[in-house]
């Protein structure tokens, strides 16, 4: 990997992190953060105990879109992913690109916890504006997508919108389910990659989840009814986990035990620190993260938030969420 530019951010190293941000060429100045190429790296630096670092790799997929090249933790596991987390709508996959340059490119960002936030410029998809934006926290490898879909028009718009990607494990994917069908895990049976925690759906909303027994497509779908001038959201995690590194001391096996408690204990009803962001929970159409409506996700609101009107919408469009296909899990 070469690095083109690099920079270590305060409040990140204040926790005992160093955040790294490497783009693959300049970068462009906007007035929500820095306009940034992609293919993007995101590493953290964790010099706690036992140490990790970790990178994330982004970038536009033609066929895929907006998500996840790989994932993988420095002398550790790795190929957690080959492109995955994009998303389409009516078949169509969510690009982001720099307007005005022509480019594939994304807004990028740092918060005060030392968070990195990459988020992709709006494209217009079967008559919505749409976006996508990347969270990657910095105390601990997990990675948030929040899908954005706004309504500009006087009449609803009813779209399929597929989660989708593909699993570094290839041939060996093996899934592990959770108490719900949005809740899985998913490992190479002990090859070598890391274990990942997927969290699709809140368990009050069946995700439709397609998986079969040593494939490594995964998607989930989500039919969903956009009200006119509304806006709504769909958000999913992955989270991944080292093994039997020189930096994790664990085996494979206490590692999938320990990814399959913590995706109950963390995702059933993520907290407040996993759901915060400049969105509104109210809108969130697959978990019941509601909030109070006072202008941010991190408190619970957003615009529109303590319009009555606009919340009832939103839960008629979640019942529209319904399970098409119950994956065929396996141990």
């Amino acid at each position: 990997m070469k690095i083109l530019s690099t920079s270590t951010l305060a409040p990140a190293s204040a926790l005992g992190l160093a955040v790294v941000l490497v783009a693959a060429g300049s970068s462009l100045a906007s007035g929500h953060g820095v306009s940034t190429p992609l293919t993007h790296y995101v590493t953290f630096d964790n010099s706690g105990t036992p140490p990790q670092s970790w990178e994330w790799t982004v970038e536009n997929n033609g066929s895929d879109g907006f998500g996840l090249d790989e994932a993988e933790f420095d002398g550790g596991t790795g190929d957690a992913f080959d492109d995955f987390g994009g998303f389409l709508v009516d078949g169509d996959p969510y690009i982001s690109m720099h307007p005005e340059e022509d480019a594939d490119a994304a807004l990028l960002s740092e918060d005060e916890n030392g968070d990195i936030h990459l988020e992709g410029y709006v494209a217009q998809l079967s008559g919505l504006d749409v976006s996508s934006t990347w969270t990657f926290f910095s105390e601990t490898p997990i990675a948030r997508s929040v899908a954005t879909f706004t309504n500009p028009g006087d009449d609803d718009v009813e779209v399929v919108v597929d989660y989708i990607g593909n699993l570094g494990s290839d041939g060996r994917t093996q899934i592990v389910p959770g108490s719900h069908d949005g809740l899985f895990v998913t490992h190479d049976n002990d090859a070598g990659d890391p274990v990942i925690t997927h969290a699709v759906a809140g368990p009050e909303y069946p995700a439709v989840v397609e998986w079969e027994a040593g494939q490594d497509d995964i998607s989930a779908r989500y039919p969903i009814t956009v009200p006119a001038g509304a806006t709504v959201h769909l958000l999913w995690f992955v989270e991944i986990r080292d093994w039997e590194s020189a930096n994790a001391d664990i085996s494979f096996e206490d590692a999938l035990e320990v990814a399959i408690a913590g995706a109950e204990e963390r995702y059933l009803a993520p907290s407040a620190a996993l759901t915060a962001g400049d969105f509104d929970l109210d809108a969130v159409l697959n978990w019941s993260v509601q909030g109070d409506g006072d202008g941010d996700g991190g408190d619970g609101g957003g615009d529109g938030g303590d319009d009555d009107d606009d919340v009832d919408d939103v839960d008629d469009t979640r019942s529209d969420i319904e399970t098409i296909i119950r994956p065929g899990y396996t141990g």
